[in-house]
């Protein structure tokens, strides 16, 4: 399951990048996450899905993180899944 990038967000208050098992070939670019918990979440599991992929198993592969700026965030990074992606700050 390839996803598009996330690409020069702003996320500010209650949000986060999320991405669930077996997505791949994602990249999260030059984003701007500001006063939150957590900043990226990445998942070797599906957690919460419609029927289409709930049954999809495997970790995220080929993920890359490269210039985001995380400003008061508690958990810039988090999950499972972070052994699977290249961070480039």
């Amino acid at each position: 399951m390839t996803s598009p990038p996330v690409w020069q967000g702003t996320l500010d208050g209650n949000s986060c990048i999320e991405v669930q098992g077996p997505a791949s070939d994602i990249l999260i670019e030059n984003n701007h996450v500001r006063h939150l918990t957590v900043g990226v979440s990445i998942s070797d599991e599906i957690l919460r899905a419609g029927d289409e992929v709930k049954d999809a198993t495997g970790p995220a592969a080929g993920l890359l993180l490269h210039k985001n700026q995380f400003i008061d965030v508690q958990q810039p990074l988090v999950g499972t899944g972070l052994d699977n992606a290249l961070v480039i700050p």
